[in-house]
């Protein structure tokens, strides 16, 4: 395993187990109903319970490992690519999509929590 997959699998493990420590410090403080989408006009159409944070959590893992997977085996599936700029996308999106869940829960979190 090439010491860049070790690190966007090792980043993005981090990155889910900081989004699940932030849960736990502050689930206690976040409000039952919380919202999940806002409209382009800027109003709030859809609500969900608190547990949809830990489903982003998990959802980021998740994505992270198949992204990870398809890395792992980019060079079977994706066809000849001299450059590995297949390989550099899947690795970086391995870490920018739990990053980019754990930002969107931390925004809820720290906007709605008293």
């Amino acid at each position: 395993m090439s010491r860049f997959r070790r690190v966007s699998l090792y980043v993005s493990g981090l990155v889910s187990v900081i989004h699940l420590v932030v849960l736990y410090l502050f689930w206690g403080r976040i409000p039952e109903r919380i919202p999940l989408h806002i409209g382009l006009n800027g109003t709030i159409d859809n609500y969900g319970h608190k547990t949809n944070l830990l489903h982003l959590a998990v959802a980021g893992w998740g994505v992270a490992v198949l992204l990870f997977a398809l890395h792992y085996k980019a060079p079977r599936y994706t066809g000849y690519d001299p450059a590995g700029n297949k390989k550099l996308v899947l690795g970086i999106a391995s870490i920018l999509i739990p990053l980019f869940l754990l930002l969107f829960s931390c925004g809820i979190i720290f906007q709605y929590a008293p």
